[in-house]
């Protein structure tokens, strides 16, 4: 966890595994701000803010992080 809050720089990370459908596994990583939030405790499907879609430079970005921090650490 601690490797996914420091690729999203964020305080609060969400984590949604799914599969229902499909035998697949499918994750949302949904990055929480409480600080900026009017309503921390819900989930992020009962937020009523609207959603948006990370542009794929940051999603890129989040994950190439999340690979070197995970190396750096295989490594050590």
């Amino acid at each position: 966890m601690k490797v996914i809050k420091q690729a999203t720089q964020t305080e609060h990370v969400n984590l949604a595994i799914l599969g229902n459908t499909m035998s697949h596994i499918h994750a949302h990583l949904i990055q929480r701000f409480p600080q900026n939030e009017a309503n921390p405790q819900l989930s992020p499907w009962n937020d009523p803010r609207p959603k948006t879609l990370m542009l794929d430079d940051k999603r890129q970005r989040i994950v190439k992080s999340i690979r070197h921090q995970l190396q750096r650490q295989k490594r050590e």
